[in-house]
């Protein structure tokens, strides 16, 4: 069985708020508990030009799509 990809999506102000545990690693921690793997935006490397296309690739990679905002 395919463990489901969650692709998870956020701005670094809501991976920084709150200090003690932020938004976006509630979410994380969320989808570990449940036996999925994240694709957490944050891991993604700098790239030259078309970035944004990258990123819809790693989108439609995965089943479940969260907006942390």
């Amino acid at each position: 069985m395919q463990t489901s990809q969650v692709f998870v999506s956020h701005t670094s102000d809501m991976a920084a708020f709150p200090v003690a545990r932020t938004f976006v690693q509630a979410v994380l921690d969320a989808v570990g508990r449940a036996g999925m793997v994240s694709a957490d935006m944050r891991y993604f490397a700098a790239r030259d030009g078309k970035s944004a296309d990258y990123c819809r690739q790693r989108v439609r990679e995965c089943e479940i799509y969260v907006v942390v905002g």
